[in-house]
Parts: structure tokens; C-alpha cells; sequence
């Protein structure tokens, strides 16, 4: 089993009136990734950290065949970038 202890700060939660999902963000394109049946048709979406800080972010790309959807935070938040590293063979 995968320890991920270590990305906790790098793994967010997406809320939305009708559910939840997970979601990660790319700093080099400013960007938060997550699954577009996550975020369905809102425009905007609630993001929380791993200590449940939130703020709200910008639905700026879905596209459900592929099940990916892009968000923009529409206000400020210190966000901790995805950087994954093996760590087992």
C-alpha cells in the first residue's frame, strides 16, 4: 500500500450542492485539476484544503468524455502544488 502522508497538503476536496470530489493543483499553469462529473454544470465550486480552509473557485474547462475538468481560484489561497515522486519500485 502507497503511504501518501507526505501529499496530503498537495490533495483537495471539490464541494459542490450535489457532491464531492478530489482535486490537485499545477502551479506551473495556476491551475487546480479535478473530474468534470465532479464539478457537473456549476460554474463555480467550493475548494478545501487538508484543514478545511475554503474558498472558491472558477469552473474554466470541463470536457466529460474525458472526464477532466480545470478550476481557477477566484479568490487568494497559498496553495501547495502537486509534486509526486516515487517512492517504492
Amino acid at each position: 500500500m502507497i503511504n501518501i502522508s507526505p501529499y496530503k497538503e498537495s490533495i483537495y476536496k471539490i464541494n459542490t450542492h450535489s457532491g464531492s470530489g478530489t482535486a490537485f493543483y499545477l502551479e506551473d499553469w495556476n491551475l487546480i485539476v479535478t473530474a468534470a462529473s465532479a464539478v457537473e454544470d456549476f460554474a463555480t465550486v467550493e475548494l478545501l484544503n487538508f484543514i478545511n480552509k475554503k474558498v472558491y473557485c472558477k469552473v474554466v474547462y470541463t470536457d466529460a468524455l474525458q472526464n477532466i475538468a480545470l478550476l481557477m481560484l477566484s479568490e487568494y489561497m497559498q496553495l501547495q502544488p502537486c509534486r509526486w515522486r516515487k517512492t517504492h519500485n
